[in-house]
Order: C-alpha cells, then structure tokens, then sequence
C-alpha cells in the first residue's frame, strides 16, 4: 500500500471535524502553490499554440483542464478557451469538456430533495471549462453528478441522454459515447486521475469487473432541469468513498507513452496529454486479466471476457 494510499484511508476514518480542518488544510495548500506556480512561471500564447500544433484534433475530444499546474498562461482562461475552441473541426467532431458541479465525493453532495438546474448550476471544473460552458450553442448534459459540455457536430448526441441510465457512465452517457467513437482525450495540466471515460469500461464489464463494491448501495433520485427546461427524474449511484480511496489511474502514463496511446507534451510546470480513449480501454481489459486494476491489485479477470461497446471488441 501506498503511502499516498495510507494516508487517505485514515482522513476516512478520522472524526468530521479533523477530517473538515485536513481538507480544508490540503485545498489551501494546493492554492497556494499553484499561486506560487502562477508568479514565477509564465506561459505565452506561441507556447500554448505550439503544444496545440502537435495535438491530433482529427477527433470527438473531451478536454480536462487545470491550468493551476502549469502556471500563468498569457490571455487568461477566455483566450485559452477560445484558441482550444478554434483549433477543434466542430463542423466535423465534437467538443466535450467536464462540468461536474461539486469537487470533491458526491456522496457529501447529492440530496434525494435537491433540483439540478443545468441552465443555473455552477461548473467546479475551473474557468476555461466555464468559459467553454458559456459559449453560444453550448449543450450541457441533465446528470447531478457527472454533467458535460458539447460544443459541435453531435452535441445532442453527446448530452440529451445522459439522464437516462442508473449510473453516470452507462450507455447513454458521454464518456461511454466517447469510447464508442474512439475519440482522444485531452488534459491541459490535469492528471491522469482525470480520466472519467474509465468508469465507462466498469459500468460496461458489469459483473465481470474484477473489483466489488465500485459503487455505494444508496439510489439518489434526483429533479433535474434541462436544457429546453423539462424537468426529470434522474435515478444513479455514487461511486463508494472507501474503494475509491484505492483509485490511482497514474500507472497508464508510463504505460500509454511505452505503447503509444498516450502523448504527453511538457508545458509551464506541467504536462498536455493527447489520451487515445478507445486504445486505453483496450489496454485496460489487458491489464484486468493481469490483476491490475485503478484501485490496485485485484484478482484477474476471465481471460475469456471481451467488453464490446457499440459494436467495438476489446479483447
């Protein structure tokens, strides 16, 4: 066990008001530092424009961003927003970002009596995701927890169903869709712990998956506004807070760069990666039948067990 690991697992099982004070203690430390990354590393437009020149965009993208990593980027979140915006064939793919609604276990955020208003509810995924969020045609996903932007060719595609299943990445949800047309996924300063389409490989192995108690046992049914202002009853779960203590998704990076279906592009004090979704699925039904799993060792998976989504084998 990590010491990362250890060290999680005992704030869980520390008393509410220590557990508050850590918490609040880390998210202080995070901001600072990156306040400090902010004052003595600037990035300019031409750098930024240079990474998004080796980017393959020829693809559906989902994009995660923390620029808080990377340092102070001249133009600020509207110009970086727009340049990543620009650089996308929206007349040919679609644009995906994050626009989860609470950072933090969801589980110390859902109520069975709140009302997720996608029109009004905020975006905790920073400001180039708000930005993005803001734009004009933008379509935001009814989903409490795990809602998305689109911008481009399919976003109702993309969107209009995610309400529709009884966990956040079944097969009407975005990150399922985006395996399904093997898009790219793009993390400007964000870490491979960012990677939410993975949860779309669990839901899809079902039982098979190698790793029990992925979700915790209460149903949340929730009131959801749309986009056109229906109102919906939306039914999901919520991913355990103890197993989920467990998920580390950093081993893909030496991993996916060895193979190839990852990319990473140094920037400021921190990365841009270029994720194949499609290639890293594949490779993680391998490392399944291995006993390698995000939450750690686990047992092995059938060898004889392919997922298949929307028509795609990964043996």
């Amino acid at each position: 066990m990590s010491l990362r690991t250890l060290v999680k697992y005992m704030l869980y099982f520390s008393p509410a008001p220590l557990k508050k004070a850590i918490h609040k203690r880390i998210e202080k430390k995070r901001l600072d530092d990156g306040m400090a990354r902010y004052k003595r590393c600037k990035v300019s437009k031409e750098q930024v424009e240079e990474i998004l020149g080796k980017i393959d965009f020829n693809h559906d993208i989902m994009l995660h961003t923390s620029t808080i990593n990377i340092g102070r980027i001249a133009g600020g979140a509207k110009w970086l927003a727009e340049t990543i915006v620009k650089h996308c064939d929206l007349k040919n793919h679609t644009l995906v970002v994050s626009a989860l609604p609470y950072f933090g276990a969801f589980a110390d955020y859902l109520t069975d009596d709140m009302v997720f208003d996608v029109r009004t509810a905020p975006i905790a995924m920073g400001a180039v995701n708000e930005r993005i969020a803001s734009m004009e045609y933008a379509c935001r996903s009814a989903h409490p927890t795990h809602s998305v932007v689109a911008l481009g060719k399919d976003k109702e595609f993309y969107t209009v169903s995610h309400h529709c299943d009884k966990t956040p990445f079944g097969p009407n949800s975005p990150y399922y869709k985006l395996i399904a047309n093997k898009a790219h996924v793009i993390l400007f300063g964000a870490t491979l712990n960012n990677i939410t389409f993975i949860h779309a490989v669990e839901d899809a192995l079902g039982g098979y998956y190698p790793v029990k108690n992925i979700y915790a046992k209460k149903n949340y049914h929730v009131k959801c506004v749309t986009q056109s202002g229906e109102i919906v009853e939306v039914e999901t779960i919520v991913h355990d807070k103890f197993t989920s203590i467990r998920r580390d998704s950093s081993f893909f990076e030496k991993d996916g760069i060895d193979l190839g279906y990852i990319k990473r592009y140094p920037l400021g004090e921190g990365f841009v990666y270029d994720i194949d979704a499609y290639a890293l699925s594949h490779r993680y039904c391998q490392l399944l039948k291995n006993g390698k799993s995000i939450y750690g060792k686990c047992r092995k998976m059938n060898q004889n067990v392919n997922l298949a989504i929307d028509g795609l084998s990964f043996k």
